[in-house]
């Protein structure tokens, strides 16, 4: 749900940009299926004929041996690979699109959050640094701005790997839709399983945004006192605390570290004892023939990778999306203190300037000035 709200927000946000990027994956998906596709001829090349690709495959092969006749091609191993070839360069071409496209979202989104966080920071009133150290603005102002745009770019590679095994599914399922439902159906016993594990990196990355915060602000509140401690020899009690704060960060970090180790380790051999399921459920029970079985091998051995790819980047989207929140929490922050530019123009001072029972205090504080006469 965390995920689909942040999702939900980078479209209202980058509408245009990410509608027209989801596209292009969606074109990069669809050549990645061609080349897929163009196996069917590939095989009865190979086969000679004696193994025919079951379903729609099989009929899209005969479609591709009769736009070779049209063109006067000749059906051969060379001319296969070079069509296989020819596809996996337009795809490199608009993949190489893709990424261009991405990386200039990205960099303009980054623009964007340095230029309203900084801009909402000179907008507020002095009650806002009065309540917020320093540290802890520098540190959503670089640490966490740079973390959220981290989460945009994994959310990005999260779309690109689920089209793809989307797309893939969809041809297993013209393949062969028995073996293709019970291999989602293993798949989805796996993600249900390790849910828990999936959904920690979000409250890691909760806690790693908060020690962030507060080891930036304890670091620049003692280098910015460097003088005094010095001169009063407490440099070790600074030290020493900064080591106490840093303990923590490098835990969580190792907690994060390990937790995604963890999946990978459990996620890589379930995935060959999914394929191996496959094999023998299409073997034993749907008496599936050889080119079936080598096609799903195929299928399910360019598939993994892909969901390997969906689950990592889901992963770091989910452990980055808590920077994003601190950097809404900042910024709205600074909104409820921004400060009022009312008032008289003065144009220049002809007498004096004279406090007559003045009293002052900022937002919802004691006030520090009494009735000053002046």
């Amino acid at each position: 749900m965390v995920f689909l709200k942040f999702l939900y927000r980078m479209l209202r946000e980058q509408k245009l940009r990410l509608i027209s990027l989801v596209a292009l994956m969606t074109i990069v998906a669809l050549m990645e299926c061609m080349v897929l596709a163009l196996l069917a001829p590939l095989m009865t090349v190979v086969m000679e004929g004696q193994v025919k690709l079951p379903g729609v495959l099989g009929n899209l092969g005969i479609i591709i041996e009769n736009v070779l006749r049209f063109f006067h091609l000749k059906l051969s191993l060379l001319t296969v690979l070079v069509m296989i070839n020819v596809a996996l360069a337009i795809q490199g071409l608009l993949r190489l699109l893709m990424l261009r496209l991405e990386g200039k979202m990205l960099t303009d989104y980054e623009f964007f959050l340095i230029h309203k966080l900084f801009n909402s920071y000179l907008s507020s009133s002095w009650g806002f640094f009065i309540q917020n150290r320093a540290g802890h603005l520098i540190n959503v102002l670089s640490t966490e701005r740079g973390r959220a745009v981290l989460a945009f770019q994994s959310a990005c590679e999260v779309l690109a790997a689920f089209l793809i095994a989307v797309f893939y599914i969809g041809i297993s399922i013209l393949v062969s839709w028995p073996i293709t439902l019970g291999g989602v159906i293993l798949c989805s016993v796996i993600s249900l399983g390790l849910k828990k594990f999936m959904e920690r990196p979000y409250s890691y990355g909760i806690d790693i945004s908060n020690i962030n915060s507060e080891l930036q602000a304890y670091a620049f509140d003692k280098l910015a006192a460097a003088k005094l401690l010095k001169s009063s020899a407490t440099e070790k009690e600074a030290v020493n605390h900064m080591d106490v704060l840093a303990k923590r960060k490098v835990r969580l970090s190792f907690l994060s570290w390990t937790n995604s180790g963890l999946i990978q380790s459990i996620y890589r051999p379930l995935i060959m004892l999914v394929l191996s399921l496959i094999i023998y459920f299409a073997i034993a029970s749907l008496h599936a023939n050889f080119a079936t079985i080598l096609l799903f091998a195929f299928i399910f051995t360019r598939l993994a990778p892909y969901f390997s790819s969906l689950q990592q980047s889901y992963q770091q989207a989910l452990l980055n999306i808590p920077a994003l929140q601190e950097v809404d929490k900042t910024i709205e922050l600074s909104k409820n203190m921004m400060e009022i530019k009312t008032g008289k123009e003065i144009s220049g001072l002809n007498s004096s300037i004279i406090f007559d029972d003045v009293t002052f205090a900022y937002k919802d504080c004691v006030s520090v000035l009494k009735n000053i006469n002046l």
